[in-house]
């Protein structure tokens, strides 16, 4: 029995010691079909968009791109997107291992990373939801890029590399040097961080958002740590890939609960379809309804002709777009701007005291010491006093809406 036993447990040594040593063949195999995969993927690849041939692999792109601190860098940034990070999830364990195998980890603690992820949950709206952008006619460079941007609508997102460089998959920073790449031919970077320097960073909010065309870049979080960066296409909106679990989409601004930190504007090569802008210098008052004040020349709204009706304001320039209208760029007496509206719906005036306009009332002078000028532009001469006139009743044939808001 002793010798049968200890043969019996020979023998299951020996399986043991064969299905391990096949265990560590097959995944020896696995790993070579992985990197023959990888080095497959990192070939010349066809655009299915463009039929192109175009270069996908990072080590290509992430040596032509200087503004990377460092080789180490570079490669610690495509080694954790190697990796295929679980769903978006909301147990917190498992967002946990999300964060640690997002690249993004080396730009944000833990807890904004969990409050990032929860704010795009929230706030990210459905198509109906949004207001109609501009129809481009894909004529100038930034028409071509946001009509090559529309292209990848509802295609996934993805951390893994190259996948996420596109054309098929994307995350947002792919998604932007992906569209940059078809149009301009210049890769503007592999990653948020390299982006920041692919134009002139601006301030932005709400009321400065007139500065940015369709075509510039909006970015999250801190100069040399950002983390999410979209392309604005116009009327307050851009086309982003989000995040695990969501496809590339359109989403407007969130000015309250996600306002983006800073915006590039990008330095593109085609003339602008206004124009110019030339000095004009004067004072003009709004004299007709049924027209609309623009916040930019992506024609989104700022308000109407009718809502200001009658008011003077100080074009300091104005446009001759190419669609063959003037538009003058309005301020009001406290240097605040206004928008852009179309001299048609305005007269010009000889002064600050803007047009004049018929009036036809008749009215009498109610009070003594008031002053009489000959000139309301400067008010530099002065006719009299209401003293002499007090009580007396006459025509007002005409009145001027005066800069200052006096009538």
């Amino acid at each position: 029995m002793f010798i049968k036993n200890n043969m019996y447990l020979m023998l299951a040594i020996t399986f043991i010691s064969l299905s391990t040593s096949t265990a560590i063949f097959t995944e020896t195999v696995s790993a070579e079909q992985t990197s023959t995969e990888i080095s497959e993927s990192t070939t010349l690849s066809k655009d299915s968009t463009t039929g192109n041939t175009m270069e996908t692999a990072s080590s290509s792109s992430s040596t032509k791109e200087t503004v990377i601190s460092s080789a180490d860098e570079t490669n610690q940034i495509n080694n954790v997107e190697q990796t295929s990070p679980v769903p978006v999830t909301d147990d917190e364990e498992e967002l946990r291992k999300q964060f640690e195998a997002d690249y993004r980890s080396s730009v944000m603690s833990f807890e904004e990373y969990k409050s990032f992820i929860e704010t795009l949950k929230k706030l990210t709206p459905t198509q109906s939801d949004l207001p109609a952008a501009r129809a481009f006619s894909a004529g100038t460079q930034r028409d071509q890029i946001v009509a090559e941007a529309k292209k990848h609508l509802g295609k996934p997102y993805t951390q893994k590399h190259p996948d996420r460089l596109g054309p098929n998959k994307f995350d947002c920073s792919g998604l932007t040097r992906y569209v940059f790449l078809q149009v301009t031919g210049k890769n503007i970077g592999d990653w948020t961080v390299p982006q920041e320097k692919s134009g002139t960073k601006v301030s932005i909010s709400k009321a400065t958002i007139s500065q940015l065309q369709p075509g510039d870049l909006l970015f999250w979080g801190n100069t040399g740590a950002t983390y999410h960066v979209a392309l604005y296409i116009g009327n307050g909106q851009y086309i982003h890939a989000p995040n695990y679990d969501t496809n590339v989409e359109v989403s407007q601004i969130w000015w309250s609960e996600f306002p983006p930190s800073f915006a590039l504007k990008m330095n593109l090569s085609d003339p602008v379809a206004q124009g110019e802008p030339i000095n004009d210098g004067s004072y003009v008052t709004i004299t007709k309804k049924g027209y609309d004040i623009y916040n930019s020349f992506d024609w989104s709204i700022k308000t109407t002709s009718d809502k200001i009706l009658n008011n003077t304001y100080q074009a300091k320039v104005k446009y001759n777009h190419s669609n063959g209208i003037t538009y003058f760029s309005l301020y009001d007496s406290n240097g605040t701007w206004q928008g852009y509206v179309n001299s048609k719906a305005v007269e010009k005036g000889a002064g600050k005291q803007g047009a004049w306009m018929k009036n036809d009332d008749f009215v009498t002078v109610t009070k003594n010491g008031g002053t009489i000028w000959g000139n309301i532009d400067d008010f530099s001469s002065v006719k009299g006093s209401t003293t002499s006139l007090y009580q007396k009743t006459y025509h007002a044939q005409g009145r001027y809406n005066h800069f200052s808001g006096q009538v």
